[in-house]
């Protein structure tokens, strides 16, 4: 491969069309030179200001998918090329020189567009590119997620999302045709046709059958299991032994002890990063990867031997992802759970919720409560609690995206809980000491925002995300989850 050489990109900064596509996920087919900034040594209030840039959710990219899959229209892939060096510089700076391009004495240059390495270059090109969309492409920016942008075209809604300087349109082709052709006018992109990778999650579509899959096979076999050195190791049925218990007591309590583990807290910490990414497309592992990050600081054996065990089960199941099939109707329907004192550092208890769309996940969350419940009721309201907050943000998302049909459903299996959502009441003697802000799940279903019913126990898909399953049970609840694309 060709390496290219700064003169190339000079050459290209001042065309402000640098470099050609690299695709994510994939091996880049050039060597590429960029003039950078020091951001390390710009100043706050001299060289910029604010530098917070949005990206878009990993719930609504998933919430994409499901979109396409129900109503048939094609997931298109955009890239644009040298995304930052469209927006000018909000201060006035200076530079310098390259040596190369001096004549041995440093000189310097006004910055007259941004570079990549400045602090506020992804903030200024994320403002520009909204403006844009919403003042010239007559797109409008969601309040939920501000990297998404809706408007319709006739009885079809036109959906585009951006992560940086990569994107996915959502749309009728010709639609999508259109867009890329004005939007590129204004930005040099690329177009990548169908999408079948984004941010290294490999999509699969089939608009015929209304189907959408997403999937991190490659990122397994080639980034996970090299890192932790389980390239070649045994399948494992189940991600983790049931009832397995996680302390800090069996973190190492000395400097000795630190120096004799089999493993560096670096690699841990590395590995644990990528079992966290791994979170895009696999809500089977949630719950033990939250366990597993616990203890990211002073991990011990331990720990260690329950991440290569989480290992074992992602080498036979790497092809399982997240499969969007289209339903004849487009309703949230979310599942909460909860397991009563399950934390044994601080008794208290694990909330799980999962919110599905189109028969696959769309967000999901495993936390342990702050308080702890005095009884497994109080432990399942505090859980519904989490859950009407999350279903809450979607009914906002999908009312701004044109989707929003019937009410969220909302499906709990402790019918006390049930009740007391329900309850009229206010506070009695079993549930006074509940905080105001959990009741404010009476006020939601009050106010038919949600639809709270009743599920049985082996039917609860969240019962995955709140404790360490058996094997029988564990493959019920994720086969309902995950599939094979």
């Amino acid at each position: 491969m060709e390496a290219k050489t700064p003169d190339e990109h000079v050459h290209n900064l001042e065309a402000k069309t640098p470099d050609e596509h690299v695709p994510l996920g994939g091996h880049a087919p050039i060597f590429r030179a960029r003039w950078c900034l020091r951001g390390d040594m710009q100043r706050k209030g001299f060289d910029f200001d604010e530098t917070f840039s949005p990206t878009i959710k990993q719930r609504s990219v998933r919430f994409l998918a499901a979109l396409a899959a129900h109503t048939g229209l094609p997931m298109r892939g955009f890239d644009f090329k040298g995304a930052y060096l469209n927006a000018k510089a909000e201060r006035e700076s200076y530079i310098r020189v390259p040596d190369r391009y001096t004549d041995g004495k440093p000189e310097y240059c006004s910055l007259l567009l941004n570079l990549y390495g400045g602090c506020d270059a992804g903030r200024t090109w994320h403002l520009l590119l909204a403006n844009t969309m919403m003042k010239d492409e007559g797109y409008a920016r969601c309040a939920a997620d501000p990297c998404v942008f809706i408007k319709s075209v006739g009885n079809q809604p036109a959906v585009v999302g951006v992560y940086n300087d990569d994107g996915i349109s959502v749309a009728l082709p010709t639609v999508s045709d259109r867009f890329l052709e004005r939007i590129g006018a204004k930005f040099p992109l690329v177009d990548l046709g169908v999408l079948n990778n984004f941010m290294g999650v490999r999509v699969r579509q089939n608009p015929e059958q209304h189907r959408v899959a997403l999937d991190q096979e490659d990122y397994v076999v080639n980034t996970l299991l090299p890192t932790v050195g389980m390239s070649d190791c045994n399948p494992a049925p189940t991600p983790a032994q049931a009832g397995l218990q996680l302390t800090r007591e069996q973190s190492p309590q000395s400097e000795e002890e630190k120096a004799a583990r089999s493993f560096t807290t670096q690699l841990y910490q590395m590995a644990c990063g990528q079992l966290v990414w791994m979170g895009f497309t696999r809500p089977d592992i949630a719950f033990i990867v939250h366990m597993l990050c616990r203890f990211i600081s002073n991990p011990g054996e331990p720990h260690w031997r329950a991440l290569k065990r989480l290992c074992r089960y992602l080498k036979p199941s790497s092809h399982l992802g997240l499969v969007y099939e289209g339903r004849p109707i487009f309703r949230a329907m979310g599942y909460t759970d909860a397991d009563y004192a399950n934390d044994l550092e601080h008794r208290r208890s694990y909330s799980g919720w999962v919110i599905m769309l189109s028969g696959a996940p769309v967000a999901w969350g495993v936390q342990v409560q702050r308080s702890v419940a005095t009884s497994t009721t109080d432990a399942e309201y505090f859980a519904l609690a989490a859950a009407v907050k999350e279903l809450l943000w979607w009914i906002d998302f999908m009312a701004e995206t044109h989707t929003l049909g019937e009410r969220p459903l909302l499906l709990n299996d402790n019918q006390a809980a049930i009740a007391m959502a329900h309850s009229e009441n206010g506070a009695t003697s079993r549930t006074k000491h509940i905080a105001v802000r959990m009741h404010f799940v009476r006020d939601v279903i009050m106010q038919g925002f949600i639809e709270l019913a009743h599920c049985p126990s082996p039917h609860m898909l969240a019962d995955i995300f709140t404790k360490l399953l058996g094997k029988g049970l564990f493959q019920t609840i994720a086969m309902q989850l995950v599939a094979a694309p």
